[in-house]
């Protein structure tokens, strides 16, 4: 996922885009890093990205053609 992809996901869902966990989950998604390292760089707990990554993806199962 580049990251225009992943703006137009954020776009989709309630998601801020300036929030910790979504910067978690770009770095997971984007940049391909592990969840434990994105959480370190992020500064927020596993469990806060793991839920912005599951309400992404969720969104992009609904939608796979936008």
């Amino acid at each position: 996922m580049n990251l225009s992809d992943f703006k137009a996901l954020v776009a989709r869902t309630r998601l801020s885009l300036d929030g910790r966990a979504t910067f978690g989950a770009l770095l997971v998604l984007v940049d391909g890093q592990s969840l434990q390292n994105a959480r370190r760089e992020a500064g927020c707990s596993r469990q806060a990205i793991a839920a912005a990554l599951r309400t992404l993806t969720h969104a992009l199962e609904r939608c796979p053609v936008c």
